[in-house]
Order: C-alpha cells, then structure tokens, then sequence
C-alpha cells in the first residue's frame, strides 16, 4: 500500500526526509510523509473548486489536477509523468498562441527536468555512489517546477476567460 511506502526521487518529500531538509533544523529525522495524502486530497480539491467556479476546459483542469497531485505526491517516479507530458503537449497546442512560447516553456519545463532526472539516473547508474546527493535534493526543483507551471496556467486561465467545451 502507498500510505507505506517511503517518498521517492521526485517528491518533495524525499527533499524533506532527506540529507539537506530544512526541517532538520528542528526534527532529528525529518519525515513528513504522512502528509503526502491530505496535501494530495486537499490539492485536488483545490482545483475542483477552481474547475467549478471558472468553468474550466477538461483538459485545464486536467492537467492543473495531475500537476497538484504529482507535487504533493510522496513517490515521485520519472513514469508517473508520462500522462502529463502528453496532456501538457496537448494543452500548449490548444491554449497557447505560438508569441507564446515563453510561457509554453515555463509549462513544460518540470517535464524537461523529468528527462534530465531519466537521464542521470542512467547515466549514473541509478543515482548512487558520488551522485548520491542529487537523490537527495531531486524532489525540491521539481516541486518548484510544478507549482511555476500551475500559477502560470493558472493566470493565464484568468486573463483568457477560458470558456468549457
């Protein structure tokens, strides 16, 4: 089961429990996993709220729900991405004007990173050794990759009055 298991690579979790967590400063072992599922379920509901009361395209609300679940998410594998890449692609095709590119690219970037993250982990033969430390600090640019995303999709819903098909 989930609730069980430890937060992986790309979770912000693993930052938290890891080498360098801030939390350190006032935990001996920090380990706020179990906060995984209420931020999981909280965000979640979050964006059905937002989904409700802007009337948001499917595929908005979509892909703002996988973003907030995949932040707040303790295991954070490189697979777990591999829909969100899909629907990200779809949703630049379908909501941004080419002048856009800037912001296609702030959308995209956490998925870039995953390919980053895919390629040091093969290149270093799974993050070990010497590139043990990149394990341990992953889970924080990704975090902060995702939520950019979010907040940019967000204001850009915003100022373009998105309207629900």
């Amino acid at each position: 089961m989930t609730v069980e298991r430890k937060s992986k690579l790309l979770s912000i979790f693993r930052f938290l429990r890891g080498d360098y967590s801030p939390l350190s400063l006032f935990m001996d072992s920090p380990n706020v996993d179990w906060l995984s599922v209420y931020l999981a379920f909280f965000s979640i509901l979050i964006v059905y709220a937002f989904y409700v009361a802007k009337k948001l395209q499917p595929l908005t609300a979509s892909v703002l729900a996988l973003m907030a679940l995949l932040g707040t998410y303790k295991v954070g594998h490189n697979q777990y991405f591999s829909i969100l890449n899909i629907m990200i692609i779809l949703w630049i095709c379908t909501n941004l004007k080419k002048s856009n590119w800037k912001k296609a690219l702030i959308v995209y970037a956490p998925l870039a990173y995953v390919d980053l993250m895919s390629v040091l982990y093969r290149v270093t033969g799974g993050i070990r050794g010497e590139w043990y430390w990149i394990r341990e600090i992953a889970g924080l640019p990704m975090f902060i990759l995702l939520m950019i995303s979010i907040v940019t999709i967000v204001i850009h819903t915003c100022r373009n009055k998105e309207i629900s098909v």
